[in-house]
């Protein structure tokens, strides 16, 4: 049970960081509280996995730029969340 827990961490953690890599790519979006997700891998390592990108501007008004938090689940439970900055460039 311990090697598949170390597995299932070590999967998330990557899903997590290319998540955020994916999110600081693609257009900023002013007032928004959400960015979708970047396609999971294929395979079947990958099938119970999935990933929610909520965004909160760090001023109101929006002044570009946004605290990223990304939750990474299996199966519907929690297994990491990560944290990061996007700013509009």
């Amino acid at each position: 049970k311990a090697a598949f827990t170390a597995d299932e961490q070590t999967t998330a953690e990557s899903l997590a960081r290319s998540q955020m890599e994916w999110v600081k790519k693609v257009d900023y979006v002013y007032g928004t509280t959400e960015y979708s997700p970047a396609p999971m891998p294929s395979g079947s390592d990958y099938v119970k996995y999935s990933a929610v990108i909520a965004a909160e501007p760090l001023r109101a008004p929006d002044d570009g730029i946004q605290n990223i938090t990304v939750t990474i689940k299996r199966s519907g439970e929690r297994v990491i969340t990560l944290e990061g900055y996007k700013v509009d460039r």
